[in-house]
């Protein structure tokens, strides 16, 4: 073309996203999730309407490792079936996933029904804490484990612990800004009132809280680093297991870490 450019045009040509479509601007960006080589053409007219000979460029997308959701933490009976939810757990690639669930606990162990899916099952067979793992693979790679906390109390029992849930479960900040969190579905399944306690579990620095025992909670942690937050739930009697919260805090000016990958 001779003159002033007056259109971009870009053409997703090959790879395994064709629905991915970059803007009509000179420096552009498109989201790439599939793993794998993308290829786009770029085209540019004058004013005159003559286009330009088609430049193209490649993105290889690597690939990335899932990441493993065992689900909530949850309070049964003895006897009682549980079935577990691994359904929130993901992969950035949009690949698909499989399922490893392994269990620990005191004494002899109950089986794990279809361990192998995204919704195994169990049944405690006496009073306790199960800790339950989950790891996700997505055929190249496979996630950090992760774990949910199943507690087994006596259904003869006239009290039987609360159970914390905390909301969001992971934020991310920038230093200096406050993270919000929600307690109030914490609960008691013997139907009592429950009192609520937020603490710092760990960080690099010290967190501040504007209230420690109400059921919302706003945090403010005054490091860069990775934070954890529990909220524990109480009735007369018991204390909950804690529910655990992270606040990733990024430094002043620094970019947050993006999951997905950016191309162009």
């Amino acid at each position: 073309p001779t003159g002033a450019i007056a259109k971009y045009t870009w053409t997703y040509v090959s790879g395994p996203e064709p629905g991915a479509v970059p803007g009509p601007d000179a420096k552009t960006t498109v989201v790439l999730r599939a793993r794998g080589i993308h290829e786009f053409q770029l085209v540019v007219t004058d004013t005159a309407g003559k286009s330009s000979v088609p430049d193209t460029v490649s993105i290889d997308i690597a690939n990335v490792a899932p990441v493993a959701d065992a689900g909530v933490r949850m309070v049964t009976d003895v006897g009682t079936r549980v079935v577990l939810d691994g359904t929130r757990s993901s992969d950035t690639n949009g690949d698909a996933l499989t399922w490893t669930w392994w269990i620990e606990g005191d004494g002899e162990l109950p089986a794990l029904e279809a361990a192998s899916t995204a919704t195994p099952a169990f049944t405690p067979t006496a009073v306790g804490n199960y800790r339950i793992h989950l790891a996700v693979g997505d055929g190249l790679a496979t996630s950090d484990p992760t774990e949910v906390v199943v507690s087994a109390v006596d259904p003869t029992s006239g009290d039987r612990p609360p159970v914390a849930f905390v909301a969001p479960e992971e934020v991310r900040v920038s230093i200096g800004q406050t993270a919000a969190f929600d307690g109030s579905i914490s609960w008691d399944p013997d139907g009592q009132a429950v009192a609520l306690r937020w603490e710092q579990a760990f960080g690099p620095g010290e967190c501040t809280f504007d209230t420690a025992d109400g059921a919302f909670a706003n945090v403010t942690c005054g490091a860069p680093g990775l934070f954890a937050i529990d909220l524990v739930a109480s009735d007369d009697g018991a204390d909950s297991l804690p529910a655990r919260a992270l606040i990733e805090v990024a430094p002043a000016g620094g970019a947050l870490p993006v999951a997905t990958p950016l191309g162009l």
